[in-house]
């Protein structure tokens, strides 16, 4: 192709227009007027909240003038508007080094550095601001909400105070000026300032927050409830004043209230562990264990190791006596805190409560390695040792508890219960009698001391001290049967069953006084009431060898042998190895006349234990009514060489050598010193035993002496009607001088 010079001129003059035109385009675009129409557009748009269009105007306004100081800062506050505080922080970096002069852009930095909780450079920024502008109200806010952030209170004091003296009108400085007295304890100036500060903005739930919890803290709780209230009006899911005005609910014992405030701080923030924990809390303390580990487990579900949590749920179990389950609990915790000791505490309670002593004890005594004077470990501690029987440690630490509080009645009294335990009621009375002297209106020291005087025989002065419970409380039943046992102590009969016969009435399911009055009744002879008594206790405590054997004595005396066999047979099904119940059974198929049975039972006691006395003068009783003498002898002899003062023993030997129809047997000087030591041992009491020594001085040829002491005999308490009148038949004998040989019979 071939151009025209005029073509190549005309060619040559349109390049030079278009470079001379882009040239002009450039230069219009670098021009920073042009620049700050997109930043006016975008303070506009910042104004209306539209953060992404302003944000798009700042970019174009920095794209045409980099060095736009007003587009970094305005972009700046854009991001830190968006939580983008590390962009933020760089846009208004390179504003202030675009002007450093720019208070403005100075005090929005140090705004976002505080943000950020990047509180050195928030100050030394605030600073370099203030020294420019040292009358700028933001400037002083924001650098004593630093200080107040770093608990450096007193500064944030004299940096907000200047904030509020320099511009009245600014109820967020007032907040955070009322914050910071709030957090250096000074309450009275918290709520003053808060106070001014809701004067200028009366519906600012913040500061009716934070003066809600000054006055909760100075114990104001009507008032403090009242703020937290209007919190709550203005928004109803104010997750933490719900959950602060639910705790002074709780203070004030309005459960109810309070599990109403942490439910509605539930459903405001489903995923808040603390408002289940707390909610939790006021279930247990509400005894509704359910529905606190509900709350508990909840709460883990959110956060795995919430201590809190944790806490709670293992405190529940250990309510619940879920021990093993409270136990991993209270592991998790120690495990991240292994000196929480209130928790290592609650795991040795568990650890007791299962009656795994050794690990209780090593619990708190690794509390107290720590804390020699923790007093709850010193008291919990001796607790176990009690269980374990090592009263002289339990003691030492109950005795540590008082050299550190003289006056610890809780100490007192169970060092007294423990020396009582030990034996030593002398001290045991002289604790419950410092008892006393600091409260001398304190039943169970008048109790205790009571029981203990009982144990030294003084039953006068345990009457007095149960005397004064009684009066002091006229329903205390246990006190009725402590002074039951003192007029038994001193014989006053009339006065022990009358006192029995009010315990039982103020607790009709008193098993210790019905088995008391059944012993007392058992004492007169009066088998049907003794009967009565043991049968109620027995439908209250269900196998209870003691009550059976008990009654089967008495319907024995009654000569109802068949029940009293039911009640010995049952009794030994439930302890089989039981020597002395077996024994019992023995003699009472003796006395049914069932000997072959008798001597099965005393030969598996003796199987049991080869030199039961007893088992041994039993057998050897029952051997001489199934006529064999020889056996009966050697059994009574063994039993003697065995335990020479065993009066049974005594008395059965004697009765054979003064009465067996065997000449060969009978031997009256022997009879007389067997039966005069079973009569010395048991001086001259037991009527079965004098009228044998009767036997024995009429084999002698001694009717004196055989008539006094068969009177003597007739004369004692506790004879039968059957056995009167044996004893009569042998009065007859004797008087007419003729000793008494008969075959064995009952």
């Amino acid at each position: 192709m071939k151009f025209s010079a005029r073509g190549i001129l005309l060619f040559i003059v349109v390049m030079a227009i278009l470079a001379f035109g882009f040239q002009a385009l450039k230069t219009r675009y670098v021009n920073p007027r042009r620049s700050a129409v997109f930043d006016s557009i975008a303070q506009a748009k910042l104004e209306s909240g539209d953060l992404k269009a302003a944000i798009s105007n700042l970019n174009e306004a920095i794209r045409i003038n980099p060095n736009d100081a007003t587009a970094y800062g305005y972009r700046g506050y854009a991001f830190s508007v968006k939580g983008a505080l590390d962009e933020a922080i760089a846009d208004l970096n390179r504003s202030v080094a675009l002007n450093p002069t720019n208070t403005r852009i100075l005090a929005l930095e140090g705004g976002v550095y505080l943000q950020k909780g990047m509180l050195d450079q928030a100050i030394v920024l605030l600073s370099q601001g203030i020294r420019l502008a040292p009358s700028n109200s933001d400037m002083f806010a924001y650098r004593g909400r630093a200080y107040s952030e770093k608990n450096e209170l007193d500064k944030a004091i004299a940096d907000l105070n200047l904030a509020v003296q320099l511009n009245p009108g600014d109820a967020t400085a007032y907040n955070y000026l009322g914050a910071a007295y709030g957090k250096k304890g000074d309450y009275d100036g918290a709520i003053t300032n808060l106070s001014k500060g809701l004067r200028i903005n009366p519906s600012d739930a913040t500061a009716y927050n934070l003066r809600g919890t000054a006055y909760g803290k100075k114990g104001d709780l009507e008032k403090a409830i009242a703020d937290l209230s209007q919190v709550i009006m203005l928004n109803p899911s104010h997750s933490s004043a719900l959950k602060y005005r639910g705790s002074l609910y709780l203070r004030k014992d309005e459960l109810d209230l309070a599990i109403a405030d942490f439910s509605a701080a539930i459903k405001a923030e489903p995923r808040d562990p603390e408002a289940y924990v707390l909610r939790g809390a006021v279930h247990a303390q509400k005894d509704q264990m359910e529905p606190a580990l509900a709350d508990f487990s909840s709460a883990l579900t959110i956060d795995t190791k919430s201590g809190p949590a944790l806490r709670g749920r293992g405190s529940a179990y250990l309510q619940l006596k879920k021990f093993d389950l409270a136990i991993a609990d209270f592991n998790a915790v120690l495990q991240a805190n292994p000196k929480d000791y209130a928790i290592l505490e609650k795991r040795g309670s568990a650890y007791a409560r299962k009656k795994e002593l050794d690990l209780a004890l090593a619990d708190f005594s690794a509390i107290l390695r720590q804390e020699p004077t923790n007093l709850i470990a010193l008291g919990k501690r001796a607790v176990v040792y009690v269980f374990a029987t090592n009263y002289d440690l339990a003691i030492a630490d109950y005795s540590t508890i008082l050299k550190l509080d003289p006056a610890n009645i809780a100490a007192l009294s169970s060092r007294a219960s423990v020396e009582a335990k030990r034996g030593d009621s002398d001290r045991a009375v002289a604790d419950y009698t410092e008892v006393l002297r600091i409260d001398p209106k304190n039943i169970s020291a008048y109790d205790g001391r009571a029981v203990a005087y009982n144990e030294l025989k003084k039953p006068d002065q345990a009457i007095g001290d149960l005397t004064t419970v009684i009066m002091l409380d006229m329903s205390n039943g246990a006190a009725h049967y402590d002074r039951a046992v003192a007029y038994m102590l001193q014989g006053n009969s009339d006065m022990e069953l009358k006192d029995l016969d009010q315990a039982i009435r103020l607790n009709p399911k008193d098993v210790g006084s019905l088995k008391l009055r059944a012993n007392l009744y058992a004492d007169k002879r009066d088998w049907d009431k003794s009967v009565t008594d043991l049968s109620t206790a027995l439908a209250l405590t269900p196998g209870d060898v003691g009550v059976l054997g008990n009654r089967a004595h008495a319907y024995a005396e009654k000569e109802a042998y068949t029940k009293a066999l039911e009640d010995l047979d049952e009794a030994i099904r439930l302890a089989p190895t039981d020597v002395p119940l077996r024994n019992n059974r023995g003699a009472v198929r003796f006395q049914a006349k069932r000997y072959d049975q008798a001597i099965e039972d005393f030969n598996e006691n003796l199987r049991l234990d080869p030199k039961n006395v007893k088992a041994l003068s039993g057998r050897g009783y029952a051997r001489y009514f199934k006529l064999d003498t020889v056996a009966a002898l050697q059994d009574l002899n063994a039993a003697l060489r065995l335990d020479p003062t065993n009066t049974g023993a005594l008395n059965n030997l004697a009765w054979i050598l003064a009465t067996c129809p065997t000449d060969s047997v009978r031997d009256g000087k022997k009879a007389v010193e067997a039966a005069r030591k079973a009569c010395d041992l048991t001086h001259w009491e037991e009527w079965n035993y004098v009228g044998t020594a009767a036997a024995a001085f009429a084999e002698t040829g001694d009717f004196a002496e055989a008539v006094k002491y068969q009177q003597h005999a007739m004369g004692l308490k506790g004879i039968s009607v059957r056995d009167r009148t044996q004893m009569q038949r042998r009065l007859e004998l004797f008087e007419q001088n003729k000793p008494d040989h008969e075959p064995p019979t009952q």
